[in-house]
């Protein structure tokens, strides 16, 4: 292993990697042979039953220290001369803080006695993404503790060192240590995915054939799914047979953005496939080959996909229906999507549904085939009671060639779903049409009449097509920026755009300066932090952004920490039966004690799933209903170790230390979140449930488990 890093150095500073890359892994290392906010609500008053807890006093000023954001070496002096609890919590909160004021800490905790201290400290550093650790992390990694080497490798990826450092560190453990080239890849292939170019390739290839287990070999897949390179297909066409359904679905997943036609026979078998996330993979690999017209859209798959847009499982029928776009106009196909907007016609799906989802992305499946009846069908959605098909009247009407008109009437909506909808396709027709002159107006006009609307929603919207395209001048940005304070989300879309603006437009540049230096020392901590971080975009020094305003007191973090000592608990009733899940409290102390007040006080009770992404994660805990609604504080990111898997329950985010009431529970592995959203807990009874909830489903109640 040693040589083959060596090696890859090599190639790459020669220049000649992505040609020895056309050949085998094992040709590969032959070849080299012989070279060289407002918080949340505060807990009710202290029973006297709750268990003692040793050092509570400095467990608290920790947690403080966390939620507020707030580096303070007393403290951190106390709980690093503490015991192992201690320091691993310790750990803990300086990988939350994220200052550099923390990192020599880390440095010693890397060295500590305790492996779970030496494991946090490794994920802290990781969170910090900084490089100064770079030895200690080194050591971490090719020492004796497996655990918390693959946390360290993680980290050293963070911090942006190179895979061929690392490769060559670890490769010490086959010629020094005798632990052999099988601990290299233990301690490699599962965070890979984490490194970027031409020499991580290589190595996911390598790993692919060399990988001493499927879980293993899972992670040479992944790596190598992550960013997909043409020359890799041939690696993943055998996989699509696989005995392990997550590398079956994750070759169909590359091959449909690197694929090619042949690529689609070569898929039909998955959609008989009996997991239903490799059924979810190929029909969305098979509609990105034919949409990008790197495939014509075969026959073969056509009866496939008239059985499965009528699948009882929500998340296969969902993309089958907006997969079967691409294979119109067919009667076989254009029946069952019909029946879904006529009720009678489609059996018991099409009648159960007829209102519902499947309609909606029947209806704009029809446009994008070009459907015949697709006009009416529009006109008819435009004045539907339901919000939801009003917004799937605008995706139709947005591909359709007459729906020009449906669009600037619901454009008028009084729902802001609705006219964000309007807003989003139109700003994307200009984009598709590559900004003329013509077009950078009407987007410039678009914008300003977002900026007028009485949704902060579209305000939003309008701030991030603006940090991408900078149209509008900083003066009309610093409204939107101080505009109100209810919307925390259009207020930090607002301060991003004015950063972009100000570094697009040099005779701009001092005025949107100037407007951050006074929304850097604004009341809320996420918009104070957001324009500090604009201003050093900028080449300005940023005044301090300072701790949040928690409103807390030591004695209220001590309630927490009583609280949330043990895992929880909580019965989650829908409207297709019952979910147990259990809340990982110690790891989210913050996060858990919110979650459990909220449902305490029938916060949850009725509230829809509103959002389903086929194979990914189902979403609720909105009452908005359009992901945009919360329960009126944020929560601080406590982000921890826990990986997300199937059933695990994560804290829904539109930025970091966002949360609020909004969860997500995975419907598959998902590492890329891993280490970026706070990882609640995981459903623990019922898991057989989460194939079955559709957007619409209720919440009917959720009750902690005495």
């Amino acid at each position: 292993m040693e040589t083959l890093f060596r090696c890859l150095r090599g190639v790459m500073a020669s220049g000649l990697l992505p040609v020895i890359l056309l050949s085998s892994a094992v040709g590969i290392l032959a070849g080299c042979g012989g070279a060289a906010p407002i918080s949340l609500p505060k807990p009710q008053q202290r029973p006297e039953a709750l268990p003692k807890v040793e050092n509570l006093e400095l467990r608290s000023l920790l947690l403080l220290l966390a939620d507020r954001r707030l580096y303070e070496p007393l403290t951190v002096e106390r709980a690093f001369d503490g015991d192992a609890e201690l320091r691993r919590e310790l750990a803990v909160v300086l990988g939350r803080i994220q200052e550099r004021a923390g990192i020599p800490t880390l440095q010693a905790l890397l060295l500590d006695d305790s492996p779970e201290v030496r494991r946090e400290a490794a994920f802290a550093l990781g969170l910090l993404g900084v490089d100064t650790a770079r030895p200690q992390l080194l050591r971490v990694a090719t020492g004796e503790d497996r655990a918390a080497a693959v946390l360290a490798v993680e980290a050293l990826a963070a911090s942006g060192v190179s895979v061929l450092d690392v490769g060559e560190a670890l490769a010490v453990l086959e010629t020094e240590s005798g632990l052999g080239q099988e601990e290299v890849w233990h301690r490699l292939l599962p965070v890979l995915h984490r490194f970027s170019g031409e020499p991580a390739v290589a190595l996911a290839r390598l790993g692919l054939e060399q990988a001493p287990n499927a879980e293993l070999r899972g992670w040479a897949v992944y790596a190598l799914a992550q960013d997909p390179q043409p020359r890799v297909a041939a690696d993943l066409r055998p996989l699509l047979a696989d005995e392990d359904p997550w590398i079956r679905g994750l070759a169909a997943q590359a091959l449909g953005r690197i694929g090619d036609g042949p690529d689609l026979e070569r898929l039909a078998p998955q959609l008989q496939d009996p997991d239903p996330w490799v059924v979810i993979q190929a029909l969305e690999a098979g509609r990105r080959l034919v949409a990008s017209a790197r495939a014509a859209a075969v026959p073969s798959w056509r009866e496939a996909l008239a059985r499965l847009v009528v699948d009882p499982r929500p998340g296969v029928r969902m993309t089958a229906i907006e997969t079967s776009a691409y294979w119109l106009l067919d009667e076989l196909l254009e029946a069952p999507l019909l029946a879904y907007l006529e009720p009678g016609e489609a059996g018991e799906a099409g009648e159960a549904d007829a209102e519902g989802w499947a309609g909606d992305r029947a209806l704009v499946a029809l446009a994008v085939g070009g459907h015949e009846r697709s006009p009416d069908l529009i006109r008819a959605a435009a004045a539907a009671t339901r919000v939801e098909r009003r917004v799937a009247a605008v995706r139709a009407a947005a591909v359709a060639a007459s729906g020009a008109g449906v669009l600037d009437t619901l454009a008028e909506d009084p729902e802001p779903a609705v006219r964000r909808a309007v807003l989003e396709e139109r700003l994307a027709a200009l984009a598709r049409n590559g900004w003329t002159e013509t077009d950078l107006d009407r987007g410039e006009a678009l914008a300003r009449g977002a900026l007028e609307d009485v949704d902060a929603s579209l305000w939003a919207t309008a701030c991030d097509w603006l940090t991408e395209i900078p149209a509008l001048p900083v003066a009309d940005l610093a409204v939107a920026a101080v505009r109100t304070t209810r919307v925390l989300e259009a207020r930090l879309s607002a301060v991003r755009a004015l950063a972009a603006r100000g570094a697009a437009l040099e005779e701009e540049t001092e005025d949107a300066a100037t407007v951050l230096q006074a929304l850097a020392r604004d009341s809320n901590w996420l918009v104070r932090r957001q324009a500090a971080r604009a201003l050093v975009e900028l080449g300005r020094t940023p005044p301090p952004v300072g701790p949040v305003a928690s409103g807390r007191g030591v004695d209220s973090y001590e309630d927490v920490i009583l609280r949330t000592r043990r895992p929880r608990r909580v019965e989650l009733v829908t409207s297709r039966g019952s979910l147990v899940l259990e809340l990982d409290c110690p790891a989210a102390p913050m996060t858990c004690l919110s979650f459990l007040q909220l449902a305490d006080q029938g916060f949850f009770d009725g509230l829809a799933w509103h959002r389903l992404v086929p194979g990914f994660a189902v979403q609720s805990g909105d009452p908005r209903g359009d992901g945009w609604g919360g329960p009126g504080y944020r929560l601080r990111d406590e982000v921890n170790r826990r990986s997300f898997r199937r059933g695990t329950v994560g804290m829904a985010l539109s930025g970091p230390d966002t949360a609020g009431s909004q969860f997500f529970i995975t419907l598959s592995r998902q590492p890329q979140l891993d280490g970026v959203y706070t990882a609640l807990g995981e459903v623990v009874d019922g898991e057989e449930l989460l194939g079955l909830l559709e957007p619409g489903d209720r919440v009917e109640s959720v009750r902690p488990v005495p």
